[in-house]
């Protein structure tokens, strides 16, 4: 049984949350028929009728599964029990044969592997077409998606239910027989504390992870991105975040602009960030208690900026609740809309989750990836770079200046180039770079 707010009240008395601005949740999902094993959730949109979109909900137990949630909350279906799922995530348009389809992913504690699903609009169920997806690795925990929309590749990156924070990158393939494979393409060996949370920028080409005790730490998602990082905002000190950072989630107003939304669950709170630049800290907020409980140290978060449903028409954000130990958990769902007014945060109807980045990078400039905050249009290619680097952007055939900067922020050179010219890269060691052209800063990666 769900505990009410006043008893929530006298448990945790030493849970401030008067500073913080606080929304009511509108539905929360059926409980999982394991107790206390809801872990993390996810936002499916259906292609053709918003009304059909459904959450996805992991058991994370050894008897777990994936559960499917109607926008009203209530389970409609599920994967067959007995396994444990972690973490789940959904990515658009990936080709399969002579179709493209929409899957679904997971973290598959039981068996190690990486669990892949296609989805059926018609039936609204799930069908598994995981290929060649073992690890290796045991007690496989934190799970997302990446789909590399400049280049149309498609990863999956891991994390270990260990006391290292260590990441996974693996490239998804079709096996040709209706399947989906795996192949490892990178370890980021830099995190000694415990990582589950992840989320990849699609457009932008970043990589948030979550240190648990620590904060959270900005990579390339490219393979070849190596493990240069930024801390992008820690525990204590400076930083805005609380002990137990969980799940991470993004919210696209436009290819280049939205929010980064990170849990601490300590406090219970979600932090959020701008998308671009440097991630400048934007808000945060609690879900309180209205018609339903108050939201208990969640995990899983994830949100989307589109209509999704008669029920969400500004978007909806879904977090996981948590419960006192042997009680049922389960997931609750906030409007949009009820977040911006509370916080001051944007409401953005246009990015469909399936067109993000559609119009970004010319098909000419296919292996650009480029963070444009300004007004010019700019590119750099190849990226990554490996000797030779070619600056174009669109309009006049004039000379601007190039600024080459490390992650830091520390200026490493300033040329002044025409346009389409290429400058020598054999002189910088392997990493991440930025460029900045004008108003403009791309993030480039050279390789060896």
């Amino acid at each position: 049984m769900k505990f009410n707010s006043i008893i929530f009240i006298l448990l945790f008395p030493f849970i401030s949350y008067t500073q913080l601005d606080s929304v009511h949740a509108l539905y929360e999902t059926d409980n999982v028929t394991s107790y206390n094993s809801a872990d993390d959730p996810a936002i499916y949109l259906h292609p053709t009728n918003s009304d059909s979109s459904f959450f996805i909900g992991t058991d994370k137990s050894s008897n777990g599964r994936l559960e499917l949630y109607n926008m009203n909350g209530t389970r409609f279906w599920t994967t067959p029990a007995g396994t444990s799922m972690n973490n789940v995530d959904v990515m658009y348009g990936f080709p399969l044969g002579t179709d493209t389809v929409d899957i679904v992913g997971a973290s598959n504690r039981s068996t190690n592997r990486i669990e892949l699903y296609r989805v059926d609009d018609a039936t609204r169920t799930l069908v598994n077409i995981t290929g060649l997806t073992s690890t290796g690795l045991s007690g496989l925990y934190g799970f997302t998606f990446y789909k590399d929309v400049c280049n149309n590749k498609f990863y999956a990156f891991l994390t270990l239910k260990n006391s290292s924070g260590f990441v996974y990158q693996y490239e998804l393939t079709d096996s040709g027989s209706g399947t989906i494979d795996a192949t490892l393409v990178r370890q980021i060996l830099n995190l000694p504390t415990r990582t589950e949370g992840m989320v990849v920028d699609q457009v932008l080409g970043n990589l948030y992870v979550a240190e648990e005790v620590v904060g959270v730490w900005k990579y390339s998602a490219s393979p070849s991105g190596g493990s240069t990082r930024v801390l992008m905002d820690t525990i204590g000190g400076w930083g805005h975040l609380s002990d137990g950072i969980e799940g991470i989630a993004m919210y696209y107003s436009t290819d280049t602009t939205g929010y980064l939304m990170v849990c601490s669950q300590s406090t219970s709170s979600i932090q959020i960030y701008e998308r671009s630049g440097n991630n400048a800290f934007v808000g945060e907020f609690i879900i309180t208690a209205g018609a339903l409980p108050a939201c208990y140290k969640p995990d899983g978060i994830d949100v989307l900026s589109f209509p999704i449903s008669t029920t969400y028409p500004n978007g909806v954000f879904i977090s996981h609740d948590n419960a006192p130990a042997g009680q049922y958990t389960n997931y609750i769902t906030v409007p949009w809309e009820s977040i911006a007014d509370s916080v001051g945060l944007d409401i953005s109807l246009t990015k469909d989750p399936r067109k993000i980045g559609e119009d970004y990078c010319s098909p000419s400039q296919a292996n650009s990836i480029h963070e444009n905050n300004g007004m010019d249009d700019v590119f750099v290619f190849p990226n990554p770079a490996t000797d030779q680097l070619t600056i174009s952007w669109k309009g006049a055939n004039e000379i601007k200046d190039v600024w080459f900067l490390n992650v830091l922020g520390e200026v490493l050179l300033v040329k002044r180039v025409v346009k389409n010219e290429t400058l020598d890269m054999s002189g910088f060691s392997q990493g991440v770079y930025l460029v900045k052209v004008g108003d403009s800063v791309m993030r480039i990666v050279k390789s060896e």
